[in-house]
């Protein structure tokens, strides 16, 4: 069966034996069964990650395309294999041949045996074995996900990012209401860093980075800033 994972969500079994290891049946079908699932996983979640992207701006569309490109490659070569081991396991009827072949079609490169030529839009090659796939085909649907805003806590992320921005946005809006001089140029200072640690934070969000540990502080930071601009502004009136 896919493996659970509290953060990752479902991700690809683990592989019996190793490179020149002949795979039982037993093992192989238990491998199968849970291949089998994960692959229709996959396509799920790359397909609502595709549906997501239709949402986005042109500028965050192309951003994100090409790597959903390599991922939908990885899906493909992945569930090719697949129809490959299902052929050769034939129900369980799994000679010392068949063992053997399964454990080269499971930990052999993907770029051969397949049935139609596959290639990653940058390398041009699937130089790895079916569960190194699935490794990468795990990790990079989780970044698909959350620069789709689709992850686990992803929703959240954006949503707090929202208020962050819109606080930011407040919080200059009171800029010009500070006497010119010293003041204001500290309070300038201040806004100015609280811009470069949002871009940064929206940056790591969207490259799929865990960014729970860096907006807190930064929205207490808006929040204290816009809190003094306000409490200034009032005492001055």
């Amino acid at each position: 069966m896919p493996q659970q994972h509290p953060d990752a969500g479902v991700v690809a079994p683990a592989a019996p034996g190793r490179l020149g290891v002949p795979v039982q049946a037993p093992e192989a079908q238990t491998y199968l069964n849970g291949l089998r699932e994960w692959v229709a996983q996959r396509r799920a979640d790359l397909g609502e990650v595709d549906r997501a992207v239709l949402k986005l701006s042109q500028a965050e569309q192309v951003a994100i395309t090409n790597d959903l490109t390599v991922a939908l490659t990885f899906w493909k070569a992945v569930s090719d294999r697949l129809t490959l081991l299902e052929t050769t396991f034939d129900g369980g009827r799994v000679g010392p041949v068949e063992a053997e072949r399964l454990s080269t079609l499971i930990h052999g490169r993907l770029d051969s045996n397949t049935t139609e030529h596959l290639s990653l839009p940058s390398s041009g090659s699937l130089a790895v074995s079916l569960p190194e796939a699935c490794r990468l085909l795990d990790s990079l649907t989780r970044t698909l996900q959350a620069r789709a805003s689709l992850a686990p806590g992803a929703a959240e992320a954006t949503q707090r990012i929202t208020l962050v921005r819109a606080g930011i946005e407040r919080t200059r809006d009171q800029i010009p209401l500070v006497p010119a001089g010293a003041q204001r140029d500290d309070a300038n200072e201040k806004l100015a860093r609280l811009d470069r640690r949002m871009d940064d934070l929206v940056e790591r969000a969207r490259r799929g980075a865990d960014v729970g540990g860096i907006i807190g502080p930064l929205e207490i930071d808006v929040a204290t800033l816009e809190r003094d601009l306000i409490v200034a502004a009032a005492e001055r009136a």
